[in-house]
């Protein structure tokens, strides 16, 4: 199976998860390092025996630039009638990313 896009310098991809409806249609998700080596969530599908190239997909607006995203957990009741669970990692909130860009205070005398 090929992922979509280019892979990275050190590639890494893994499927954890695959549902079929049939002898020859399923759908299988997982993980890949994109080129700049972060996780990112994929799903390829086999239609009449065929594998399709895997497609990252899109992650919720509020993911760090690094998701870590993952496909977990598949489930299909029929071809093209599937649900998907999984993970990825949130941007940290706001005051997180001002308290780590702030200096850290010095010690008197330092």
């Amino acid at each position: 199976m090929t992922v979509g896009g280019t892979g990275a310098p050190n590639p890494f991809a893994g499927l954890f998860a695959v549902s079929c409806t049939g002898t020859r249609s399923c759908v299988a998700g997982g993980t890949y390092n994109d080129t700049s080596e972060f996780g990112q969530a994929m799903i390829a599908t086999d239609s009449h025996g065929t594998w399709a190239r895997a497609r990252e997909l899109q992650m919720p607006s509020d993911a760090f630039t690094n998701p870590n995203g993952s496909v977990d957990s598949l489930a299909c009741t029929g071809p093209g009638s599937c649900v998907a669970v999984g993970s990825y990692e949130p941007s940290p909130p706001a005051s997180a990313r001002e308290a780590s860009s702030r200096p850290s205070p010095q010690e008197p005398g330092a």
